[in-house]
């Protein structure tokens, strides 16, 4: 059973390929960590790379773990609501 994600989970930054970029400012550019990028890590109390930002706001990979990290938290609230709901239980008359 496939489990939908909500809509900002959904949303994917673009994947770079070098090929497709003009010049390489455009991959430091694709790299650089916005202020949206810092909240939605605020917002999934992930206080230790918040702690450390200034160090890592230039990695491309912390944009992946943010959307792996939201897809994961939505994936497992949904489970764990499915678990709890009394109405997927059905008793045979």
């Amino acid at each position: 059973m496939a489990i939908p994600l909500p809509s900002h989970v959904q949303k994917r930054d673009t994947i770079i390929q070098p090929h497709d970029l003009d010049s390489y400012d455009q991959i430091t550019e694709a790299a650089m960590l916005t202020e949206e990028h810092r909240l939605r890590a605020e917002n999934l109390h992930l206080y230790g790379l918040l702690a450390h930002w200034t160090e890592i706001e230039d990695s491309a990979w912390v944009a992946q773990l943010l959307d792996w990290e939201e897809a994961e938290r939505a994936r497992r609230s949904l489970e764990r609501r499915f678990e709890q709901c009394p109405y997927w239980s059905f008793q045979n008359l």
